[in-house]
């Protein structure tokens, strides 16, 4: 009788412990399947977002050139006049040694302007990602301007677009790489700046002023002795 009992105890525990994975392989199924919904519904806009898409996207295909992309030429002419804006602020700059302390001040206050390219003198990376960032707003510029508020609409119709999608990741991957860099890019252009001072273009330089200093000094002399010639 106690073998029975023994024998019954072990198989009901091996029967709750099947049930109990079980139970867990369904609880676990179930949250995977929430999850792979709740993604869906995060990535995809419903049946009604769509079709106002569709209205706003007929209405805006009806107008012309400039009615467009009126809102895209305001980012240029903004986006140009804060470059020249920048770019003035570091002209006292130009003959110093560039500070990490305010080259991420510039990264982190007008990084997407590229302000840190024209703080660091980085003109041709400076150009390159101005030529992504205004493609980019080019591309989009239907579904920024009329979609702004409307976050689920932007990134599926942004991530629709693979042209769209791979300057975006150029953007992103840029700016971070700056981020992880910008110390060396301090470095090496303090580096590039104090070369361009060696001393060999210094002496250069000294002996170029002496040849033009002799050379006007002569001149004067000579002018001085035809006015006294003049003169008698």
């Amino acid at each position: 009788m106690k073998k029975i009992f023994c024998l019954f105890i072990y198989i009901l525990s091996i029967s709750c412990t099947t049930n109990s994975s079980k139970f867990q392989q369904i609880s676990d199924s179930k949250i995977i399947e929430n999850i792979t919904t709740l993604n869906v519904k995060v990535a995809e806009p419903n049946k009604f977002e769509l079709e106002l898409k569709e209205v706003e996207l007929a209405n805006w295909n009806s107008n012309g050139f400039f009615n467009k992309y009126k809102y895209w030429f305001l980012i240029l002419v903004v986006y140009i006049i804060v470059g020249f804006i920048l770019d003035s602020t570091i002209k006292d700059d130009l003959f110093d040694n560039r500070k990490i302390k305010k080259a991420y001040l510039f990264y982190i206050f007008s990084s997407l302007l590229g302000g840190h390219f024209i703080y660091l003198g980085k003109g041709w990376k400076y150009l390159f990602y101005s030529i992504l960032l205004l493609t980019f707003l080019f591309i989009n510029t239907f579904i920024i301007s009329h979609f702004y508020n409307n976050p689920t609409v932007l990134i599926y119709t942004i991530s629709e677009n693979l042209t769209s999608k791979i300057i975006l990741c150029l953007i992103l991957i840029m700016l971070t790489i700056d981020f992880l860099t910008l110390s060396i890019q301090v470095f090496k252009v303090n580096k590039s700046f104090r070369d361009t001072i060696s001393p060999k273009n210094s002496k250069e330089r000294q002996l170029c002023f002496i040849d033009i200093k002799t050379t006007l000094e002569k001149n004067n002399n000579l002018m001085l002795q035809k006015y006294n010639q003049w003169k008698k």
